[in-house]
């Protein structure tokens, strides 16, 4: 089964055909939209204390807010790219 490429410390592994679908691969645990959005908060959270407020809040917040956008909704637009070109024009 080939892993996906993740952050370091996060290791997810495709199981194709599986009932539960994409499960992690060190503790198969399912990966769920709750789980998506709590690894989501947690790296935001670490961000934001690399970054002055004012950066965070100019770039890091809407960045972080797109990713949410194209993780969890629950239409995927067909360019990830799209959505980002709201953002920068």
């Amino acid at each position: 089964m080939p892993s996906l490429p993740t952050s370091p410390g996060y290791s997810v592994t495709m199981r194709v055909g599986a009932p539960a679908g994409v499960r992690l691969s060190d503790t198969g645990a399912p990966v769920t939209r709750e789980l998506v959005s709590r690894v989501l908060d947690k790296e935001v959270e670490k961000l934001q204390g690399e970054v002055t407020a004012d950066q965070f809040e100019r770039h890091y917040r809407p960045a972080a807010d797109l990713v949410r956008h194209l993780c969890l909704d629950e239409d995927f637009v067909d360019f990830l790219t799209l959505p980002a070109y709201e953002l920068v024009t």
